[in-house]
């Protein structure tokens, strides 16, 4: 078992190394070959626990995995929230450069498994009981907001996080192409965008009637922070967009376009 202060060690390595990995995907950090090959052969490897390599991400990557094992017997469950959120980042590199579009529901359940895996892994290695069924609100809320925050830059690179019935209907009030220049002055975006929005404040109000019940001072330091920028990035969401942003009704909590 690992102590305190080698747990939160481990998960600071664990953070970065999945920070690594989507670097190497998304260019930002330049691999000699194909970064979606790399990563998938080190997802392979990390499945295998045969791990080579020598550079920045390989080496700590080996550093996490080794000190995954060292964690508890029940280790394997921990490398499955590693692998799953590796093998979603693969999925966004695809998506990316093959320009899919997705449906409202799969985006939805792309963008919950990423981050719920995001968050069960850093519970895990915390060694809190709570998981990320228990915080749903939050991670719906995380899932939206930080999903408009990256809107601009997703689709510069290739990636519409906006559904395929919204972009079709964009397309069809003149959005020549997928770049946010085009789709944003839409009014079917413009309502998606809106609609978003106010989903993701009402779910962050409601994580944070949540947070004011839990007792685990671990958990509130984990999400505390998170809820602080969440709340910030709402804030500075409502300003920037300049959308007209409708009071929700219990109606709409059962459309398809809710979290």
């Amino acid at each position: 078992m690992l102590d305190y202060l080698k747990k939160a060690q481990l998960l600071r390595s664990t953070y970065y190394f999945v920070r690594i990995m989507d670097d190497v995907l998304d260019g930002d950090l330049l691999m000699a070959g194909d970064p979606a090959i790399y990563v998938f052969c080190f997802l392979q490897q990390a499945k295998s626990g045969i791990l080579v390599g020598r550079n920045t991400a390989a080496r700590l990557g080996h550093h996490v995995y080794r000190r995954i094992d060292r964690l508890d017997s029940n280790c394997e469950l921990l490398t499955g929230y590693l692998n799953t959120l590796t093998e979603a980042m693969l999925f966004d590199r695809k998506r990316s450069r093959r320009g899919l579009l997705l449906s409202s529901l799969e985006l939805r359940g792309h963008q919950l498994q990423t981050l719920e895996s995001a968050h069960n892994a850093a519970f895990y290695i915390a060694g809190v009981h709570t998981r990320a069924r228990d915080i749903s609100h939050l991670i719906r809320a995380q899932a939206i907001l930080t999903t408009l925050r990256n809107l601009k830059a997703d689709l510069s690179r290739g990636l519409v996080n906006i559904p395929v019935d919204v972009v079709t209907l964009a397309q069809s009030q003149g959005a020549a192409d997928l770049s946010y220049e085009e789709l944003i002055p839409t009014s079917a975006v413009r309502e998606w965008l809106a609609g978003q929005l106010a989903f993701g404040t009402e779910y962050l109000e409601a994580a944070g009637r949540m947070l004011t019940e839990l007792k685990d001072r671990r958990v509130l330091s984990l999400l505390g922070p998170l809820y602080r920028d969440l709340q910030i990035l709402a804030e500075r969401l409502h300003r920037i967009l300049g959308v007209d942003v409708p009071v929700l009704t219990e109606k709409d909590w059962k459309t398809p376009a809710c979290y």
